[in-house]
Parts: structure tokens; C-alpha cells; sequence
């Protein structure tokens, strides 16, 4: 997958945002990861190649997770939407 690498000075948890370019959620996810310089990868899944939609849906199903954004995954644990404390709590641990 075609991957957008933002760089932090946190990288102690592996973390990805599915998310879309129309999304204000997405984009105050990725905002918020950004603030505390947390480094991520996200792809605009709006923008993916239909490939990569495919893998993304597989991806969602596959985890029972409804097909909203944002999608961030922190290790292995999957969360929807965005929720400061959700993801203070994981990326704090």
C-alpha cells in the first residue's frame, strides 16, 4: 500500500490512519497525532488505487469494524473515529 510516512519524534508504537481527504474527523486525527509528534503512516483511502480499496475492505470486514473513518491502528489494536483520550491512553502505555 501506498502509504504517506509523517515523521515524529515518538515512534515507539507502529501506527496507521485509514482515513479519507473529505473527512474532518481524519483530518483532526491526524492533526492531533501530528501535535504530539507521533510519527504515522496514513493512506487517503478516497484516493487509493482500487486495489488498495479492496485490501482496506478486506482489512475492515475481516476485524468486524464498520467502513467509517478514521481507522487508526496503534500496535495491534484497532480503533474508529476520533477519541483524544482512546488514543492518549494507547499510545501511552
Amino acid at each position: 500500500m501506498r502509504y504517506i510516512k509523517v515523521q515524529g519524534a515518538n515512534n515507539n508504537h507502529v501506527v496507521n490512519v485509514y482515513s479519507l481527504t473529505t473527512c474532518p474527523n481524519c483530518a483532526n486525527a491526524k492533526k492531533y497525532l501530528k501535535e504530539r509528534d507521533i510519527a504515522f503512516k496514513f493512506i487517503d483511502v478516497d484516493t487509493a488505487t482500487r486495489d488498495e480499496k479492496r485490501e482496506i475492505t478486506l482489512f475492515l470486514k475481516q476485524n468486524n469494524l464498520p467502513i467509517s473513518f478514521p481507522v487508526i491502528t496503534i500496535d495491534d489494536i484497532i480503533t474508529t473515529g476520533f477519541n483524544k483520550e482512546e488514543i492518549d491512553i494507547l499510545l501511552d502505555e
